[in-house]
């Protein structure tokens, strides 16, 4: 018997997250029925879908998988997230507790969030915004009135908020930077 694998991302969506090549692929896992709407599933068409699927593909604003819609889908082993916290769609501890996979990609999101927040934190330290919009309307460099020296991160005590993935990448980054890291 092949898989049916639900692919739970509107159908005029989809090409935002599968290339030619996944989608090829996907498609040698087994029975892929996508979303034919351009809009998530309702619970009833979840449900129905779920009913005798092996696997399911969500993403940011799927339709969550509910103690009902779980409990009405026997079969499902696998819940793959195309995001990062699966709490918004995985609603329920019962699929924990059934031994069903939860896959996302916290990890490859956090990694690419913590790259900015590296960016973010250079560029208010060395003022880029301000100096942009400095040399744009002309503006001479070196003016009393325009305070641009720069904030240099290396030997600086950077706080977090929050240790997740995110901050954990964040703190990697920062480790050539000498800082000092204060994090709750």
């Amino acid at each position: 018997m092949s898989r049916k694998i639900v692919v739970q991302i509107p159908r005029d969506q989809t090409d935002r997250f599968f290339d030619r090549q996944t989608y090829e692929d996907l498609q040698k896992l087994g029975h892929i029925v996508w979303n034919p709407h351009k809009r998530p599933y309702t619970v009833e068409e979840l449900i129905e879908e779920l009913r005798d699927a092996d696997a399911v593909i969500t993403t940011w604003g799927s339709t969550p998988i509910s103690a009902e819609v779980f409990s009405r889908a026997p079969r499902l082993k696998l819940i793959a997230h195309m995001a990062g916290s699966v709490k918004p769609v995985v609603t329920t501890m019962d699929v924990y507790d059934a031994g069903t996979t939860v896959l996302s990609s916290n990890y490859a999101i956090a990694v690419s969030v913590s790259e900015s927040v590296l960016m973010f934190i250079l560029a208010l330290g060395h003022k880029v915004v301000e100096v942009d919009r400095a040399m744009r309307s002309g503006v001479r460099w070196k003016t009393p009135d325009l305070r641009m020296e720069a904030y240099e991160l290396r030997g600086r005590t950077v706080g977090l908020v929050g240790l997740g993935l995110v901050a954990r990448e964040v703190i990697k980054l920062l480790r050539p930077f000498e800082v000092t890291i204060l994090g709750t």
